[in-house]
């Protein structure tokens, strides 16, 4: 919704303000028999912002009750061919997920326009990190890999900081260095990416480029625990953070505890 909203900001450039004005409260109001044919008709004279728009509202932006996948798409290709990277990456997402014969194809025209995107938006290099990092679309390559998770990580993306901060741990594509491993994954973990979360819990309970600290360990394996991305790993994952809470609590006095726990509280609301 974000999104779209500043999508409509954007048209207002190239079209009247009082008419991109009516635009928006008519998809606010959900007057959808009148927003939408000025929008198209936006969309129709070219209007690449317009066109991205279009496609967002076909996806079901403010609720519109007729969503149409291959419109979305089409509108989404044809702001993209006027290289809008919002739409440039849309379009890209919506490739990786298309399956059958042409999957290899789909990938690397995916690839292309993350790449294209990127420079303007850092989600779209962290997209180029995991097609780097598991050879989809393009050859794999780490230190490639390594690269473009540093401009996202750089732009805020904290599943970049969080996969940067993994590679540094190891030394995959990059020299290992706990210390450097640590920076991201603390970066990742205070931006809400679970694995960031749960890899700053274990440098801080082995101390790893940190001095051991088993209240911080704790805290952040309750804020990972919290987290919902967590389940989107599976059962292993969740059983991977009670286990290490469990050790983790066999190291704090009750006075500890209490205090990782609020520290853990103080994290997760600030989400």
């Amino acid at each position: 919704m974000k999104r779209l909203m500043a999508a409509l900001c954007l048209v207002a450039a190239t079209a009247s303000a009082a008419s991109i004005d009516d635009i928006q409260k008519s998809l606010q109001a959900k007057q959808f028999d009148i927003a939408v044919p000025q929008l198209r008709a936006l969309a129709s004279s070219g209007d690449a912002v317009a066109q991205f728009a279009l496609a967002t509202v076909y996806e079901g932006a403010f609720g519109y009750p007729k969503p149409d996948p291959q419109e979305a798409l089409a509108w989404y290709r044809k702001a993209a061919d006027q290289s809008v990277p919002e739409a440039q990456t849309a379009l890209a997402d919506r490739l990786m997920q298309i399956q059958g014969p042409d999957a290899a194809k789909n990938y690397a025209e995916a690839a292309t326009l993350y790449r294209a995107a990127a420079d303007k938006l850092p989600v779209a290099a962290s997209h180029m990190g995991d097609l780097y990092c598991y050879g989809v679309g393009v050859k794999e390559d780490v230190a490639e890999c390594a690269a473009w998770y540093r401009k996202a990580a750089a732009g805020g993306i904290p599943h970049a900081a969080s996969a940067l901060g993994g590679m540094y741990a190891v030394g995959n594509g990059v020299p290992k260095d706990d210390v450097e491993s640590n920076k991201w994954l603390l970066q990742g973990a205070q931006g809400g990416d679970v694995l960031g979360q749960y890899g700053i819990a274990q440098a801080y309970l082995k101390g790893a480029g940190v001095k051991q600290d088993y209240v911080e360990g704790y805290a952040w394996l309750t804020v990972a625990q919290a987290n919902p991305g967590a389940a989107a790993f599976g059962a292993d994952m969740l059983t991977a953070i009670r286990e290490d809470m469990a050790d983790a609590a066999k190291h704090l006095g009750p006075a500890q505890k209490t205090q990782a726990e609020k520290l853990a509280a103080a994290r997760v609301a600030k989400k």
